[in-house]
């Protein structure tokens, strides 16, 4: 802008320069006997119209040229403005979109979940079956030998013992005083360790370690269904 108004002012110093170089040609070269050419108000009244043209077209150009740099700037100025609500919306669309794939990749996760749970659920439902028939054959064999009066054993069923389902804990330790029979009664105490069966409540692989004169421990294994807690009832066998 600066060097602008130096060229301007230039131009102005030029302008009237070169008209009063002009004027003074002319008053030089005129013919004396020439009233009109050698009135000096003549001169000088030319010498200033010449001059206020130049300089209002200076001006004008001056004012066209600083509308259009106004001009120039408001467009820049609307057009930075513009880029930088488009950036913000890009920005939002971007996080939308990493959103979205998010929530798809976590529902293509929860798919192959249901997916492998309602293959499983055929598998679990054998096992339980093939629990429930364990079960069965061992009470029928029990009955059939105490009939018999070849050994003497009792059993007991102790219904809906529970684990945690946290990560933390996979196991728990059970006490023999603190379990009840299905029909009320308390444990026995047991001279032996005696045969713990698992007969798992819900889809979920219960087994049984260190199991012991006073109690025994059960560990959650592979499982199913999605509880807070899984019940479980286990088949208690004395070993006389």
């Amino acid at each position: 802008m600066t060097i602008l108004l130096i060229i301007i002012a230039f131009a102005l110093l030029v302008f009237s320069i070169w008209n009063l170089i002009t004027i003074r040609r002319l008053k030089n070269d005129s013919n004396k006997s020439d009233k009109e050419l050698n009135d000096s108000k003549y001169y000088e009244l030319k010498y200033k119209t010449e001059y206020f043209v130049a300089v209002f077209s200076v001006i004008v150009a001056l004012a066209g040229l600083l509308g259009y740099n106004s001009l120039q700037s408001a467009k820049d100025e609307i057009k930075m403005d513009l880029l930088q609500k488009t950036k913000s919306l890009d920005s939002a669309l971007v996080q939308t979109d990493n959103r979205i794939k998010s929530k798809d990749s976590i529902l293509k996760i929860v798919e192959k979940k249901h997916d492998l749970l309602i293959k499983a659920i055929p598998v679990n439902e054998r096992k339980i079956d093939f629990l429930n028939y364990q079960i069965t054959s061992l009470e029928k064999m029990i009955n059939d030998l105490n009939s018999k009066n070849k050994i003497r054993q009792s059993f007991y069923i102790v219904k809906s013992l529970g684990l945690k389902n946290t990560d933390s804990v996979t196991s728990m330790k059970f006490s023999y005083a603190d379990l009840t029979t299905n029909i009320g009664d308390k444990l026995p105490k047991f001279d032996k360790p005696p045969f713990i069966v698992p007969i798992p409540e819900v889809f979920a692989n219960i087994e049984i370690h260190n199991v012991a004169i006073d109690g025994f421990t059960a560990t959650l294994g592979i499982y199913v269904d999605e509880v807070d807690t899984f019940k479980f009832s286990v088949l208690i066998i004395e070993n006389k």
